[in-house]
């Protein structure tokens, strides 16, 4: 069964906790390997075999002097892993472990017994939260999903790779698994190489054209302007309509040669804006001379007819 596990995979393992040493294990770094292998042996009894391996008394460990270990306890992993959710499943997810009872799984699932101490080791590193209390989520995590344990230090994040190669059994996804996916899903959500953040707000994700807007700080195009005036100024008859046609056409006209000529932006719309004020000017002097008009009119009727007027009276 040794001969199954393949020595690349055992040296990348090693690598990855040798990677700040040197290429070697350290006392720390022991230690991990046997939370990573599921050794739960007390800090005593792992310094026993780390100077027990340490056959050249170099205070660290080479490939060659921890392989054999690795490799006896790596074709252990999934049926640990196994044991290790039977143990799991007799506590429900809104459960909490104290002491004793985490003491109890990790001597069930351990190869020798752990002391008080080490499991107050455990919990430090277990609670991730500093609630003071381990859930099943957090013992999962660190168990099942890979972890950062470096010299007693608190766990601080999990191992992508491990989350997912590992299938846990449990119905409330923890709170980190769920953290690892939404730091990946922000990633997917960074705009494509080159674009800026602007320029993803300008294009939809359905694909589709936005919306043109009707012009700069919210004010309507010249056109709709013409358009609200003319309302504005009422229908009284057909000669205002084809007045409000023959500006319109002018509009177009002046509007087609605006955009040839070489003129400076801020001149044309000085000027746009000029004609726009004096036709609006025009159109409330046209409408103030009509109803002038109807006044008139009005006054001069009742002033020919005063015995009309009397017989309404």
């Amino acid at each position: 069964m040794e001969t199954e596990v393949p020595e690349e995979k055992l040296r990348e393992f090693f690598n990855k906790l040798t990677a700040n040493s040197g290429g070697k294990l350290s006392l720390d770094g022991f230690l991990k390997l046997n939370y990573e292998l599921y050794l739960n042996r007390t800090e005593k009894e792992a310094k026993k075999q780390f100077s027990r391996l340490d056959k050249d008394a170099s205070d660290s460990l080479e490939f060659e002097e921890v392989k054999t270990l690795l490799r006896e306890n790596w074709v252990l992993l999934p049926e640990r892993r196994k044991e290790l959710r039977a143990q799991l499943d007799k506590f429900s997810d809104d459960e909490y472990l104290d002491m004793e009872l985490l003491s109890d799984i990790l001597t069930k699932f351990g190869n020798d017994p752990i002391d008080e101490d080490n499991v107050s080791t455990f919990i430090s590193d277990l609670d991730w939260n500093a609630d003071g209390r381990i859930s099943k989520d957090e013992l999962t995590i660190f168990l099942l999903r890979g972890h950062e344990w470096d010299s007693g230090e608190r766990m601080k994040s999990i191992d992508k790779d491990a989350v997912e190669n590992v299938d846990v059994t449990i119905d409330k996804k923890p709170p980190m698994y769920q953290r690892v996916k939404e730091e990946e899903s922000s990633e997917e959500d960074e705009p494509p190489h080159g674009q800026s953040m602007d320029e993803e707000e300008k294009t939809p994700r359905d694909g589709k054209s936005p919306k043109k807007e009707k012009s700069k700080h919210g004010k309507k195009s010249p056109d709709s302007d013409v358009s609200s005036l003319v309302e504005l100024s009422g229908n009284d008859d057909d000669d205002d309509d084809d007045d409000d046609d023959d500006d319109d056409d002018d509009d177009d006209k002046a509007s087609r040669a605006e955009k040839t000529s070489g003129d400076d932006k801020a001149t044309r719309k000085a000027e746009k804006e000029a004609k726009k004020q004096a036709k609006k000017e025009a159109k409330r002097a046209k409408k103030e001379a009509k109803k002038a008009k109807k006044d008139d009119l009005a006054s001069n009727k009742s002033a020919e007819d005063p015995d009309e007027e009397e017989k309404e009276t």
